[in-house]
């Protein structure tokens, strides 16, 4: 059967749509929290506390919710999460229509628990997705929620934007219908094939044990550790231009659709990187495509640094998306296919770790290399950080296995089980 059956896989499809509808409210409430935070208190300082707490979890529960997946029934724990989810957002409904004085810490808590919440269910998601669909499915289902993942951001700026302005608790009550819905699809899935396979070793194991397994077992893969820190140092670089590109249409005084489209580039880019995604993977081995990721992003850095001129630098930051969701898939797919099933969740909550807490460090960094530099150097310092990535990661990948042995990452990675013991 055709890798493109993964659209008649009904399990597969009610995640998916399940999972769309679910990041679609949560990353439009996500843009409100801020707005709203700035409107009550005043403060961007507190709006940055509460930006801070939704990514803060990314750090430091990613090893438990990956041990949680390997462990524990994988359906059960997403709609735990989803129930946790609603409830989080009904209180944050109720909230935006009150006036309280203790608004900033309620809020604080609620977008850290509900970014907990989040965490645990992507990674019970990851392993689910193995579980649901066949291996030939694979790559076109990774790259449709690698799609998904991009278009919900790129939606979700506009809705969150669009809800508050019409009445500002209304993002949270579009978010909480989303949980609604997404249990709803949730509870339609066949959870007997969500099981965890369970580790041979974990039986008599102690729960630290677990948590450094994950740990352990990537350390050990030379591939995914170089490219985890590769994937870490190029999201720190991405916020500092993020940053950068606001600084300089600030200052420019251009019009704010303008730097709208500009900051839209990279997920329009990420659409079509992941909707190529697939069949070059099958192509190509993940090792080469990290290796022309590093390149290609070298030479989006030097566009923007290059040029003042946003038409110039939305297309760098086009092609900046693009390949990072190409990159991301064969990454991810070659995580997915090279380990072990009873690991799948520990080893996703370890490799999640460095890449997303570069997330809100590259924020914080680029307002003092900004400030320092100015916005012309800073954006050849990142393009010069680009080029040094890119030449040691080649290095690297290209020394990453002794002469006379072959790496798994050389060509398009196979299924390390025996026959008909996929999932």
């Amino acid at each position: 059967m055709k890798a493109d059956s993964v659209w008649k896989n009904r399990d597969f499809m009610l995640l998916w749509l399940g999972n769309g509808t679910s990041l679609l409210g949560t990353n439009s409430a996500r843009i409100a929290y801020p707005l709203l935070t700035l409107a009550e208190t005043g403060s961007p300082v507190a709006a940055g506390w509460v930006t801070f707490a939704g990514a803060l979890p990314n750090i430091l529960v990613q090893l438990p919710a990956g041990l949680n997946a390997d462990t524990r029934n994988r359906r059960r724990t997403m709609a735990v999460c989803q129930a946790g989810g609603l409830a989080t957002a009904a209180v944050m409904v109720t909230l935006g229509m009150l006036d309280v004085s203790w608004f900033l810490p309620a809020v604080i808590t609620l977008v850290f628990v509900e970014g907990c919440f989040l965490v645990f269910f992507q990674l019970a998601e990851t392993a689910a997705i193995r579980d649901v669909v066949r291996e030939d499915q694979r790559p076109t289902a990774l790259s449709l929620y690698e799609a998904q993942t991009h278009a919900t951001v790129l939606l979700s700026r506009a809705v969150g934007v669009v809800l508050y302005g019409v009445m500002r608790w209304l993002p949270f009550l579009a978010n909480l219908g989303s949980y609604a819905v997404a249990t709803l699809t949730l509870g339609m899935v066949d959870g007997r094939r969500m099981n965890p396979v369970g580790h041979p070793d974990t039986a008599d194991s102690p729960p630290s044990e677990g948590l450094r397994r994950g740990v352990t077992w990537l350390w050990h893969e030379p591939f995914l550790r170089i490219t985890n820190f590769l994937f870490g140092a190029t999201n720190m670089l991405w916020q500092c231009m993020i940053l950068l590109f606001i600084v300089s249409a600030t200052q420019d005084r251009q019009p704010t659709w303008v730097l709208g489209l500009l900051l839209a580039g990279s997920g329009i880019g990420g659409l079509v990187g992941a909707a190529a995604a697939a069949h070059l993977s099958a192509l190509f081995s993940a090792r080469r495509i990290v290796v022309l990721a590093l390149w290609g992003w070298t030479l989006c850095a030097t566009a923007v640094a290059a040029t003042g001129h946003p038409a110039v630098q939305g297309i760098a930051w086009f092609g900046i998306g693009g390949i990072g969701a190409l990159s991301g898939v064969a990454v991810g797919l070659y995580r997915v296919e090279a380990t072990p099933s009873p690991l799948l969740g520990q080893v996703s909550g370890a490799s999640g770790i460095l890449p997303n807490g570069a997330v809100p460090l590259g924020g914080l960094l680029a307002g003092y290399l900004l400030a320092a530099l100015g916005d012309t150097a800073t954006a050849w310092a990142l393009a010069g950080t680009m080029l040094a990535l890119a030449v040691t990661g080649t290095a690297l990948l290209t020394a990453m296995r002794p002469t006379g042995t072959r790496s798994p990452a050389e060509e398009p990675p196979k299924s390390p089980w025996p026959h008909g013991q996929s999932r």
